[in-house]
C-alpha cells in the first residue's frame, strides 16, 4: 500500500537511468529493475506481486490510468507523464512509455513499462493540465471521478484536435 503521507519532496534520478518494470494482465508486478526498487524505496519482495499502483501518486488523475488502460487493452503503446509516490511520501516525475507483452500465441499477457525522468521544465505544463483533469474528480467517488477525469481527458484531446501519443511525444522530443 501507498504511504498516506505526501513530503512534497520531489526527487530524481540520473536521467539516463531506465526504470523498468513488468506487470501481468492485472497490473501486479512481477519484474521491477534496481534503479525502480531504489527510486520508489520498497524492497523487491514488497513490490513483487503487487499492484502497481502501490507507487500512484494523488496528483494522478484517475481518468489517465483509465485511458491508458483502454489503449493498452487494444494493443495500442501508451506514452504518459507519471507523477509516482515514494514508499516514504516523496514523489518522482516519469515519462513513461508501456507496451504489452505477448505469448509465442501472440496473446496479451502483460504489460512492460520503460520510464526515464521527466525533463524538470515540462512540469509546469503537464502539472497544470492534471490539476484541471483532476479537478473534475473532486468530491466523487472512485468510480464516478475515474469516469469524470476521463470524460474531461478526452474531451479536451478532441477540442484541441490532439492526437494523444503525438502530443505527448513531442512535448517530450522538444524538452530534451
Amino acid at each position: 500500500m501507498t504511504s498516506v503521507f505526501l513530503t512534497g519532496k520531489d526527487i530524481s534520478c540520473d536521467p539516463q537511468r531506465v526504470i523498468v518494470s513488468k506487470t501481468d494482465l492485472r497490473g501486479n508486478i512481477i519484474y521491477a529493475n534496481d534503479v525502480f526498487i531504489n527510486i520508489s524505496g520498497y524492497c523487491e519482495s514488497e513490490l513483487l506481486n503487487v499492484n502497481h499502483n502501490i507507487i500512484r501518486h494523488p496528483l494522478m488523475a484517475r481518468g489517465i490510468f483509465r485511458f491508458m488502460w483502454e489503449q493498452l487493452k487494444k494493443d495500442n503503446e501508451f506514452f504518459a507523464f507519471v507523477v509516482n509516490q515514494c514508499k516514504n511520501g516523496d514523489h518522482y516525475w516519469v515519462f513513461a512509455h508501456v507496451t504489452s507483452t505477448k505469448d509465442i500465441h501472440d496473446n496479451i499477457n502483460g504489460y512492460y513499462s520503460v520510464r526515464r525522468m521527466m525533463p524538470e521544465k515540462l512540469k509546469p505544463t503537464i502539472t497544470a493540465l492534471y490539476e484541471k483533469i483532476r479537478a473534475t474528480e473532486n468530491g466523487l467517488d472512485k468510480k464516478r471521478a475515474t469516469k469524470a477525469s476521463y470524460d474531461f481527458f478526452v474531451q479536451y484531446l478532441k477540442n484541441n484536435n490532439i492526437d494523444y501519443n503525438a502530443y505527448i511525444c513531442n512535448l517530450y522530443r522538444a524538452s530534451i
